[in-house]
């Protein structure tokens, strides 16, 4: 019984992002033992193995791994051996925890590489919310918020300006502002947040060792990524023969996800690229509000137009890895683009793919389409992203919360959603500028 209680913490605190040193003692734990947290800080793509009573190869990546050892003594020092490659040569570094402790550990030897391929920025994000109705008795809005994630550590966050009593609700990956307005007596309302942030670059070669499939465990810990009905994302009969005709013999998941994607690259065109707008590719960005409510980021609109807006990229993408049991999760943001510094940067969509023996991999798809005459940068997205993008939701097809009880369920996310009386306002009209510049020291 007590191995399935320290499974079950396990899959919780791996989907959360925290890796539990699954180490098994001889001895029955006393009641005063407690798990040490120990924070390694080091370069993304940079693979780390623990040595303690026994080796564990951590699956975790990103800039910042947090890990749990088992329930440990609080009296006494325990040593664990931290080990990673530098260029050609294995480095490692020595540590000491007692139950309890929280250790941050930063590698000094790789400090100075990662700071290249990180940005601090200051942002500023607003937005202006028209179409209000004077006499409505009751609004509510969610605007989105950043939060850490594998390429983007927030650093300060304040809401500039907002609606009164507003709640900042997190749940799951995601965190947004949340208000509820009685009798507001507004045309228009408007929302400030000023934030400063660290951008990752991350790039995880796909080379060197084969990815194995799934393990029974894994695939129930990942479940909520390998949702096969997940509307507009759907893994129905005809995806599933689509993924199998591309993949053919490959066993390889890493392999198998690069066919995948060199197939949507090349064979779906975005809407935004120069190809896309010669060929006047249409965006389920498009259409009367009902319809972009309900079908915006589609499966079978990328299929029947032949490409789309990034969505409805990815869409194509996950539900073709999803049909080989590859976990995926999409990734909503902005760009940071120069030439729209301070003006309304649009929205950017990207994904995730989890691959065991490498954890999650980013892919941007639609950069990928856009890079496809480029051989080094179309490879580069195949499993990285650029230091130039935040990122501010994680998923679709979500419920949203009111802090105390749940609120509407959403096929997207995008900047944020308004609802007067009950009716969603149009996204498309929200009045949105972001301003970005490079942290002071």
């Amino acid at each position: 019984m007590k191995r399935r209680v320290v499974f079950a913490s396990v899959a919780l605190l791996a989907v959360l992002g925290v890796v539990v040193l699954p180490w098994v003692r001889a001895e029955a734990p006393a009641s005063d033992d407690k798990p040490a947290t120990i924070i390694v800080k080091m370069p993304a793509n940079v693979a780390l193995t623990v040595h303690g009573k026994e080796s564990y190869r951590v699956q975790q990546m990103g800039t910042e791994r947090e890990l749990q050892t088992p329930p440990i003594a609080t009296d006494k020092k325990h040593k664990y051996t931290l080990e990673w490659v530098e260029g050609t040569k294995t480095e490692t570094k020595d540590i000491e925890v007692t139950g309890g402790d929280r250790l941050v550990v930063a590698l000094a030897q790789t400090e100075e590489k990662e700071e290249a391929k990180s940005k601090v920025y200051d942002v500023t994000d607003k937005v202006l919310i028209p179409g209000i109705d004077k006499k409505a008795d009751v609004v509510e809005v969610w605007y989105w918020l950043p939060a850490d994630s594998q390429s983007q550590k927030v650093l300060d966050l304040t809401i500039t300006k907002g609606p009164p009593d507003f709640k900042i609700v997190q749940r799951g990956p995601n965190q947004y502002l949340y208000a509820k307005l009685d009798k507001p007596n507004k045309e228009q309302l408007e929302i400030e947040a000023k934030f400063t942030i660290r951008c990752t670059s991350i790039s995880v070669p796909l080379t060197g060792r084969k990815a194995h499939e799934l393990t029974r465990e894994q695939k129930q810990i990942f479940s909520p990524y390998l949702e096969k009905n997940v509307p507009n994302m759907e893994v129905n009969e005809r995806i599933t023969k689509m993924a199998d005709d591309i993949c053919g013999n490959e066993t390889d998941p890493a392999k198998q996800v690069e066919l995948l994607y060199n197939y949507v690259v090349d064979k779906t065109v975005g809407d935004d690229t120069a190809e896309g707008k010669s060929k006047k590719i249409m965006s389920s960005d498009e259409g009367e509000l009902e319809e972009l409510l309900k079908k915006r980021g589609s499966v079978d609109h990328c299929l029947k137009h032949g490409g789309g807006s990034c969505i409805d990229q990815h869409a194509l993408f996950s539900a073709l890895a999803r049909a080989r049991n590859i976990p995926t999760r999409l990734q909503f943001g902005s760009p940071l683009e120069d030439d729209a510094n301070g003006k309304d940067p649009g929205y950017h969509c990207w994904a995730q793919y989890f691959l065991p023996g490498y954890g999650w991999v980013p892919i941007d798809v639609a950069e990928g389409n856009a890079n496809k005459s480029n051989a080094e940068k179309r490879k580069f997205f195949l499993s990285g992203i650029e230091a130039d993008r935040i990122s501010f939701f994680e998923g679709r097809d979500t419920v949203l919360s009111k802090g105390d009880k749940d609120g509407p369920r959403l096929n997207l996310m995008i900047v944020g959603h308004v609802e007067v009386d009950g009716k969603a306002l149009d996204p498309r009209t929200f009045k949105r500028t972001l301003k970005f510049d490079p942290a002071k020291e």
